[in-house]
């Protein structure tokens, strides 16, 4: 098969999937997923990548060398560097991936220098975990992944099982993989180059590349593919031949096996070979593009309807379920001390429902609407708003404006994804409620939110105008055009682009129906598009 033919999927596809395989009156006879994530999860943590280290490192080696640099210039750096013999000299464009691996083959090559480097980056991150790794913890206790894998040094996804109430097996290297199950009774945690307490030599192309032809590597692997019911790929650019080759043998062996590949770039062309490759074995692969790690999750959380973390919901259920599994013991002293744990968190509850309880009112409806939203409740979370709008619209005037405003547009954001299943009732209410908005904000002090609601408002009108409403398919034409007047392309670029594009799939619609003078604008329209849509 080759990579041309691999679709184009969506959240919903991968959703679909795993619900297909979700037993939900006995989630433990779920055949679940495999996920693998790279370091593009890590991120929105404070984690540096690859390429943020390898600048940080020149600098580092520039200075330990006494070589002649511009402090805080890794250009500079790298270039005192190459003149002094200590790295090979690139002839274009410094491409830090291979500065990275070049900096661990040649210079960090011990375990301490290792450990050293990715103290360093962690500590320097502060202790954040994100979004990403806090609902993929809990997706796997909700039973949707059996297996972790990572490319990462970082210990972001074993925490994030952790305050999900997992302790999963945990592999973290190449040596312990004989701890792995393909179809396992509990979750599995595969850091497969270590965590940053074991993490050493496998930084080079070399080491890196050993991991492929290792045959607990190679096992563990085609276990996994075996039962698994899809491989799912997040955060990671694929460019490490030796995981790779494992992932695409496994792939040639199960050629059915659905494989998702979420992309960051929005351009499918832009992933790697390796990933081209392991995508073109199996007939039921498809990329998913222009998700990062946060938003992929929040978005499959809500197409899985499962809503927020358990513990972000009820923070102190975990505590209280763990303190009761404590043993009971014959010592008093011992005893009086866990039975004053136990009372002090249920005395946290008692607090926690009262402050609830007496919160203010719009804080109420902010986290009510949140919690629907994330669940997936798309006709309650319309309801609920619809039922709240007036009291929304007062706050507009308050010093929760902007709040206020999130909440409105939220409404009509949610009438449209209705509308957009067939019912143009609810269309026509979503446009009613995006000019509305406009009475609120004005153009100078709220550039970036009216340029939005024009381009959802444009969206909209769209969708009416291709149900027949040609009045609609014009105001659309007019709400693109006056997006485009703030989303401009030097100051947006990718929204710019996806603008120019909304607007020429408007005006193909009137310039079908006729127009010619629409069809020659849609074709400038697409052309702006392609500018920074390469």
């Amino acid at each position: 098969m080759e990579f041309k033919d691999v679709r184009q999927g969506s959240v919903k596809d991968i959703a679909l999937t795993l619900l297909r395989n979700h037993d939900s009156e006995d989630p433990l006879n779920s055949r679940r997923a495999t996920i693998l994530i790279g370091a593009g999860c890590s991120i929105s943590a404070g984690i540096d990548g690859a390429q943020a280290i390898a600048k940080d490192c020149v600098q580092k080696l520039a200075e330990k060398y006494k070589l002649d640099f511009k402090k805080g210039d890794e250009k500079s750096a790298y270039t005192a560097l190459v003149k002094n013999g200590n790295l090979i000299e690139q002839t274009s464009k410094i491409e830090w991936s291979r500065v990275y691996s070049e900096i661990f083959t040649k210079h960090y090559c011990s375990p301490d220098e290792n450990r050293e480097i990715f103290e360093h980056v962690i500590t320097k991150a502060n202790g954040y975990i994100n979004w990403a790794h806090l609902v993929l913890g809990e997706l796997t206790k909700r039973h949707y992944f059996s297996t972790i894998i990572t490319t990462n040094f970082d210990q972001l996804a074993l925490e994030g099982l952790v305050r999900a109430g997992i302790l999963p097996v945990v592999s973290d290297g190449v040596e312990s993989l004989n701890r792995i199950s393909g179809n396992p009774p509990h979750p599995q945690l595969i850091q497969i180059h270590g965590s940053r307490h074991t993490y050493t030599l496998r930084n080079s192309d070399s080491d890196v590349e050993e991991i492929g032809d290792d045959g607990k590597a190679i096992l563990a692997i085609q276990q996994l593919f075996q039962h698994s019911c899809a491989l799912i790929i997040v955060g990671y650019a694929g460019n490490e031949r030796g995981i790779m080759k494992i992932l695409i043998d496994a792939a040639k062996t199960f050629p059915d096996k659905y494989i998702y590949w979420i992309q960051y770039d929005p351009d499918q062309s832009k992933l790697s070979d390796h990933a081209k490759q392991l995508l073109a074995q199996s007939r039921n692969s498809a990329v998913v593009s222009g998700q990062d790690a946060d938003n992929f999750f929040q978005e499959l959380q809500s197409e899985l309807k499962e809503g927020i973390p358990d513990f972000i919901i009820n923070p102190l259920a975990e505590l209280k379920r763990n303190a009761k599994k404590i043993s009971p013991s014959k010592t008093p002293e011992i005893q009086t001390f866990v039975d004053s744990h136990i009372s002090e968190i249920e005395s946290l509850e008692e607090c926690l429902i009262e402050t609830r309880k007496n919160a203010n009112p719009f804080d109420k409806i902010i986290s009510k609407a949140a919690e629907l939203k994330a669940s997936g409740k798309t006709q309650e979370e319309y309801e609920f708003l619809k039922s709240n709008l007036k009291y929304i619209k007062e706050k507009t005037k308050t010093s929760q404006k902007k709040e206020a405003l999130r909440l409105w547009k939220a409404l009509a954001d949610v009438a449209n994804d209705i509308g957009e299943q067939g019912d143009s009732k609810y269309l026509r209410y979503s446009v009613t409620q995006f000019r509305s908005i406009f009475d609120t904000i004005s153009r100078s002090k709220d550039k970036e939110l009216w340029a939005n609601i024009n381009n959802n408002l444009g969206n909209t009108l769209a969708m009416l105008g291709e149900r027949g409403d040609d009045d609609a398919l014009k105001d659309a034409i007019t709400a693109y055009e006056n997006a485009l007047k703030e989303w401009t392309r030097d100051k947006v670029p990718l929204d710019w682009a996806m603008t120019q594009n909304n607007l020429g799939n408007a005006l193909l619609t009137l310039g079908e129906r006729g127009n010619d003078n629409a069809l020659k604008d849609a074709i400038t329209a697409y052309e702006n598009a392609l500018k920074e849509w390469t």
